[in-house]
């Protein structure tokens, strides 16, 4: 089954909120409790989207994060794409 027949009739549904965080500052404390405290601080991470996509296909949606699906909206055009071009050349 080509990429772009598995996604006939689903909504993607888009969600800014699917980020991964990665600590980048730290104490200088080696301390258990400093180190938790800055933990929780969102000014102390690095952001950036996720890759994870979930596909709920009984009721026909995608979720990703914005920039995740460009990609895969650009995947599946490619598919198209290459899909028509067969069969353009095969008639």
């Amino acid at each position: 089954m080509k990429l772009y027949e598995m996604f006939i009739g689903y909504t993607f549904l888009e969600d800014p909120r699917r980020l991964l965080a990665r600590q980048i500052r730290f104490p200088r404390s080696k301390r258990r409790r400093i180190r938790a405290k800055w933990a929780r601080r969102t000014e102390n991470h690095a952001f950036r989207p996720s890759d994870d996509v979930t596909i709920a296909p009984k009721e026909k949606f995608v979720i990703a994060h914005p920039a995740t699906l460009l990609t895969l909206k650009a995947k599946i055009a490619e598919s198209e794409r290459k899909a028509r071009q067969e069969s353009g050349a095969a008639e």
